[in-house]
């Protein structure tokens, strides 16, 4: 097992074309808009071999997190698929891998929107994060009342399947 260091997630993340802002955001200078809500996982770099190894060991790179090191996004190495998941409860995120960009992306505006972004903030990010499916989410917001639990979440669900199986950047 080796230990996952801030270089290894850097060399990653150009490995993988991910979109300049995740550079930026990597590197500690992100977007205004975009510092409350994503940051350097710094704290998982900090981690010895044997805490990282709770996450997936060596396979798991994490190159970005919510900016307050609850949630972080990650690539499995062995899957070859993106992840998301809790700091504290792990397992369920790395259960079930997103198999594009497109698609960990799909769940994380899905996210944007329920916090109610603004549509020209919501657009405006899909540009700087790649995100091709953001008109696809915004209809579906504006078909479905997101207080009505009982569609929402279920049409989410398809969503996120709907972009994973259109997601352009997927990887061998």
């Amino acid at each position: 097992m080796a230990h996952i260091s801030k270089e290894v997630a850097y060399n990653l993340i150009v490995e993988l074309g991910l979109p300049q802002v995740i550079l930026d955001i990597f590197e500690g200078n992100p977007p205004e808009d975009c510092s409350y809500r994503y940051g350097r996982p710094d704290e998982y770099y900090r981690m010895t071999e044997e805490h990282q190894a709770n996450y997936g060991a060596d396979a798991v790179v994490p190159f970005m997190d919510n900016s307050n090191f609850d949630v972080l996004f990650a690539y499995d190495r062995q899957r070859h698929a993106y992840l998301r998941f809790y700091v504290e409860a792990p397992t369920e995120g790395l259960a079930q891998p997103f198999c594009s960009w497109q698609q960990l992306m799909a769940q994380e505006f899905i996210r944007h929107y329920e916090d109610e972004m603004d549509n020209a903030l919501l657009r405006d990010f899909a540009k700087r994060f790649d995100f091709h499916f953001v008109e696809e989410l915004i209809e579906l917001g504006e078909r479905n009342c997101r207080e009505d639990d009982e569609r929402w979440l279920p049409e989410c669900e398809k969503f996120v399947a709907w972009v994973g199986e259109r997601g352009d950047k997927a990887l061998p």
